[in-house]
């Protein structure tokens, strides 16, 4: 209901008066042309602003409802798909991979189609990863800006923490913590037992326990958008131009240089120009497919979207696809359900007040309350590249324990599906992710919840 309202609102707002000829493309000129309001089209947008260059950032949903500032609803809105907020991208899924699933075997891919795009609708958990993986970049690409030491600097500049250990960094993203449970207490002494270091927020990720961090401020969720955007969008004007509900279907090239977009508003066709760049951050699925059918990609995937004119031949374009598998051990049974938190048994008013009154709460966590973190480096991982570059994460929640490996070597693949109806379609793309094709990656798994066994 937001979602429809907020929509005709902004139809409205871009449209007021109707025309005959808004159908033919209007064409626009901007310094640079953002595709995606997502977790770095809206970073991208302020940094670019900052240093006074004319923005233009499109979005193909509009701005998220005021409950999904709620933590706590965050599960219920990944397990209920909604066409307003994300894109669920759907497909067949691959033999013995996802054989659980119900529906016909049918995975479903969950990404942000909304102002802040996925950091509105994730787990909110943040990470900012190995420094090995960041030096591991600059390496194969042979930049040395990649390396974590001179990226640090840039990370400490969009932070802001609010949480229990040394502050660290001052910037826009609002970076909080849970109160130390009596969970988490457990949890880290189960992590000296073994042996383990006991690292905060503040240090470069390594082996160890950690407490969890949330990009959360005064209790409630803070997505890119309103860490970097939303408090400009109205002062900035000169300078930045936000169109939600445009969907970017072709980049514009004029010989090997993009010079704009494709777009349509409200369904109504627009094409921008941008005098230095155009940025693409839709995203893992859709910036390979928009890609694609602008005409950059392998030989075999540009004939099979029959696109033209050929812009450019590069094979690897929707390759090098990586996630991380996880395996979950539960759910863990209580005989005292005094030691949870749980909605069906503890759920009150109080809680609901406490919340909008004082920001405080149960309504403030994540609906599966984590209690921390331990970072591990598999026995694999260990001899090949050191004990340093961990490749194993394994937290625990209220009712079970999941174990996630964070550095695959296996490697997917994204292709476009030629029978789709068009961009928005949920089976545009074809997702081979290729989990555990190689050996060395089932093994690591297998030892995650070996390790588990000796946290009891």
């Amino acid at each position: 209901m937001h979602a429809n309202k907020f929509q005709e609102q902004d139809k409205l707002k871009a449209f007021p008066v109707e025309s005959d000829d808004l159908g033919m493309p209007f064409k626009e000129i901007f310094d640079f042309i953002i595709v995606g309001g997502g977790t770095s089209g809206c970073i991208l947008a302020r940094r670019l602003v900052d240093a006074n260059f004319k923005v233009l950032l499109l979005e193909a949903g509009g701005n998220p409802p005021p409950l999904l500032d709620v933590p706590f609803v965050n599960s219920f809105i990944q397990n209920h798909s909604n066409s307003d907020l994300d894109i669920m991208f759907q497909q067949v899924s691959v033999q013995k991979i996802t054989a659980g699933l119900p529906k016909y075997n049918v995975s479903k891919i969950l990404t942000g189609k909304t102002m802040g795009g996925s950091t509105t609708i994730n787990d909110m958990q943040y990470e900012r990863g190995s420094p090995q993986s960041y030096d591991q970049w600059a390496k194969i690409t042979g930049d040395r800006t990649w390396k974590y030491e001179q990226i640090l600097k840039y990370f400490k500049k969009m932070e802001e923490y609010l949480g229990i250990s040394t502050k660290e960094g001052n910037g826009d993203m609002n970076d909080g913590t849970l109160n130390l449970t009596l969970g988490q207490e457990i949890w880290f002494n189960a992590g000296r037992e073994l042996g383990f270091t006991i690292f905060n927020f503040s240090e470069p990720q390594r082996v160890g326990f950690h407490p969890l961090r949330f990009t959360q401020k005064n209790g409630m969720r803070i997505n890119t958008y309103a860490a970097f955007l939303k408090t400009i969008e109205e002062t900035r004007k000169t300078f930045l131009e936000i169109r939600r509900y445009s969907i970017v279907s072709k980049i514009l090239f004029e010989g090997k240089r993009a010079t704009g977009v494709y777009y349509t508003r409200h369904g109504i066709p627009r094409v921008a120009s941008a005098m230095k760049e155009v940025i693409i951050c839709a995203g893992t699925f859709k910036t390979p497919i928009l890609l694609i059918k602008s005409g950059i990609g392998s030989e075999s995937q540009l004939r099979a979207a029959n696109v033209g004119p050929i812009i450019a031949i590069l094979p690897e374009v929707g390759r090098n696809l990586q996630d991380h598998p996880i395996v979950q051990i539960g759910p863990i049974s209580f005989d005292d359900n005094i030691t949870l938190w749980n909605p069906q048994q503890n759920f009150t008013f109080e809680d609901v007040e406490q919340f909008f009154k004082f920001k405080k709460g149960p309504l403030t966590n994540p609906y599966e309350l984590k209690f921390g973190e331990a970072i591990v480096a598999s026995n694999g991982s260990a001899r090949e590249v050191g004990p340093g570059w961990p490749d194993l994460q394994i937290s625990f929640d209220s009712v079970k324990c999941t174990i996630r490996l964070i550095r695959s070597h296996s490697r997917g693949l994204l292709k476009f599906n030629s029978s789709a109806t068009g961009i928005e379609d949920p089976f545009f793309l074809t997702a081979e992710f290729k989990f555990f094709k190689i050996d060395r990656d089932i093994d690591a798994m297998i030892q995650g919840p070996n390790a588990r066994t000796e946290f009891k």
